[in-house]
């Protein structure tokens, strides 16, 4: 048996252990859509799939714990529920960006944030932000958070990769960026 079949029917059967109902599932086609046809993106093949709030999508080839992939589209008065703020076409970028930053900080509490890089960004065309992010847990271990963000007319767009600093970060990277290349509103 081919020993990478294998690994991923594993791994495709533990996360659904662990995810109760959620519907989990082997990228078979690149091509894919968000389940509310907000967004769609090329994705590796043979990597696993997830929901995300019913509508994104999460990519993992090793499983959620250790690497991710978000991509979501939120409506504009739930984009920033833990610091009650609210997304709108006409924010800036950088306005976008400090919203984000301190969504994150308060969805992360309890563990260090570092926001290690901000800049401008090109997302479906348009201008939005790219932004790297550090959490350094109690016990020092390093996970870094690259995401991008947008706000249209029906709402705030993420894309994000979260992994161990160690080891999974640069592995998958480029993959990411090739993702957030292809990404494209509808």
């Amino acid at each position: 048996m081919n020993i990478n079949k294998l690994k991923y029917g594993f791994l495709a059967a533990l996360i659904l252990l662990l995810s109760g109902c959620a519907s989990w599932s082997v990228v078979k086609k690149s091509e894919l859509v968000s389940k509310d046809g907000s967004f769609k993106v090329q994705a590796p093949i043979g990597w696993v799939m997830g929901p995300v709030n019913n509508k994104g999508i999460l990519l993992t080839e090793e499983g959620p714990g250790l690497h991710r992939i978000i991509m979501n589209r939120v409506d504009h008065k739930n984009a920033f529920k833990s610091i009650e703020k609210s997304s709108s076409p006409d924010l800036l970028p950088t306005e976008l960006a400090d919203y984000y930053l301190a969504e994150f900080k308060k969805t992360h509490e309890g563990v260090e944030v570092k926001k290690l890089e901000l800049q401008p960004a090109m997302l479906a065309g348009e201008a939005g932000f790219r932004m790297k992010l550090q959490v350094v847990t109690p016990k020092g271990l390093k996970l870094n958070t690259l995401a991008y963000g947008l706000s249209r007319e029906n709402g705030f767009y993420e894309l994000s990769y979260s992994a161990p600093e160690l080891h999974y970060y640069d592995r998958d990277l480029e993959i990411f960026e090739k993702i957030v290349g292809s990404f494209e509103t509808l």
